[in-house]
């Protein structure tokens, strides 16, 4: 399945429809981490794409990937902080490894 990423780029997206079928070595976790957006500048923060590729050099596998709303109050003001996070389905079993780069598990994709 081909989708179309949050800057635009074309990116393969593996979706796992039945969990039941997973080895338990094969398990999935999602984590998030900020994308360090700022208000008024839609330019600005990590992209979906640049996300995945920083798993990628540590050799996780990213399934399915989106952006979120942390879900909290945010001042609107142009610079602060937009309030929003990259979300990546990757292999529970590389969860320490994506915690050493500043995820966090996240339970609500």
């Amino acid at each position: 399945m081909l989708g179309i990423a949050s800057d635009g780029v074309v990116e393969k997206k593996i979706q796992i429809k039945d969990k039941a079928h997973l080895l338990p070595s094969q398990e999935v976790v999602w984590v998030s981490k900020s994308d360090q957006s700022k208000s008024c500048d839609p330019e600005s923060g990590v992209s979906l794409l640049q996300g995945r590729e920083e798993l990628k050099k540590i050799k996780i596998l990213v399934f399915d990937s989106k952006k979120k709303n942390k879900g909290r109050l945010y001042i609107q003001m142009c610079g602060a902080p937009g309030g929003t996070m990259n979300v990546f389905l990757i292999p529970r079993r590389n969860l320490t490894a994506a915690i050493s780069l500043g995820y966090e598990e996240f339970s609500d994709p």
